[in-house]
């Protein structure tokens, strides 16, 4: 257990704005929604019960999960800029979704064993 409190004491925060808006911008477009909007709804559709959404993005998956299956998502992103994005994209989501920085969920999990 010291050594997880070590670690996440020691994590920096991770942010890098240039990219988080690019590549929500690029995934905006027609021709990546075109690309992936069909994967994003196939994989986001199979989910079920309270989902762990690693890497969540700028909530580019949050429309596509179905709200008769999930009952929740505990989305977690590594990157403070990108979180920001998903967050903005919670009002076209049918299922509650709750944002959560990694270095956050570090945090979370190492008070929970304590």
């Amino acid at each position: 257990m010291s050594d997880n409190v070590s670690s996440h004491q020691a994590a920096k925060e991770i942010s890098y704005p240039r990219f988080a808006a690019f590549y929500n911008w690029m995934t905006r477009r027609s021709m990546a929604k075109r690309m992936f909007d069909s994967l994003r709804r196939e994989t986001a559709g199979q989910a079920y019960g309270v989902v762990l959404e690693v890497g969540a993005e700028g909530g580019q998956n949050f429309p596509f999960y179905d709200a008769t299956r999930v009952e929740r998502v505990e989305a977690i992103e590594p990157d403070e800029a990108m979180l920001a994005f998903a967050r903005r994209t919670l009002a076209e989501a049918s299922v509650p979704i709750q944002p959560v920085i990694l270095l956050h969920a570090v945090h979370l999990a190492a008070d929970q064993q304590a």
